[in-house]
């Protein structure tokens, strides 16, 4: 064992914690001339369900929270409520046209967020990039 590495085995680290979190984002539904009907978001707990207990399987507790309501504000708000120490989140990436009509979530995060920001985009899986050897992104 390294002095380094001594060193780190008797480190004492803050208890950290980690929350997988989603918004569920009520849909707003209307035609023309009618008056328009707030839809109920799709609950997002059973998806988040599934990462939580896939991230157990590796060995890392996690914690389910849905919220509901506008994505920034609601994902501000808990940032602020937990004194969240980092932000780690995927973004679509988009730009142009489809950046100016939907907004930038991840954007504003980096601008508002109390806290450092992480971002990692999104690869939708069915796209499969081949690494030079031949093997998947996700293979490696």
């Amino acid at each position: 064992m390294t002095e380094l590495s001594a060193i780190a085995a008797n480190a004492v680290l803050p208890p950290a914690s980690l929350e997988v979190l989603q918004v569920a984002v009520p849909v707003v539904a209307s035609t023309a001339g009618e008056t328009p009907v707030v839809l109920p978001p799709e609950d997002p707990m059973p998806y988040l369900r599934d990462v939580v207990k896939r991230l157990a399987e590796q060995g890392v507790p996690a914690q389910a929270v849905a919220l509901e309501g506008s994505v920034s504000p609601e994902v501000l708000r808990h940032l602020k409520e937990t004194a969240a120490s980092l932000l780690c989140m995927t973004t679509h990436g988009w730009s142009g046209l489809a950046r100016m009509v939907l907004g930038s979530v991840a954007e504003e995060m980096m601008r508002k967020a109390p806290c450092p920001v992480l971002l990692r985009r999104s690869v939708p899986e069915a796209v499969d990039r081949k690494h030079p050897e031949g093997k998947s992104a996700q293979a490696r």
